[in-house]
């Protein structure tokens, strides 16, 4: 139960830092706004596999 909590926490965490360091820098209007949200999301589905398994590691 709590390793789900803790693992929930980082994902969340890693997925707000991520979307709002990669949307500060957008720039190019719509276009640009498209870009930064794949961009975004490759980066985050990307991260949390690897912290999924760095986490998973730690733990067991």
């Amino acid at each position: 139960f709590i390793f789900g909590l803790v693992k929930g926490t980082f994902f969340g965490a890693v997925t707000a830092l991520l979307g709002c360091h990669i949307g500060f820098k957008t720039e190019g209007g719509a276009e640009g706004v498209g870009h930064s949200t794949i961009r975004s999301f490759v980066l985050t589905s990307a991260s949390i596999l690897i912290l999924d398994y760095l986490l998973w590691s730690l733990i067991f």
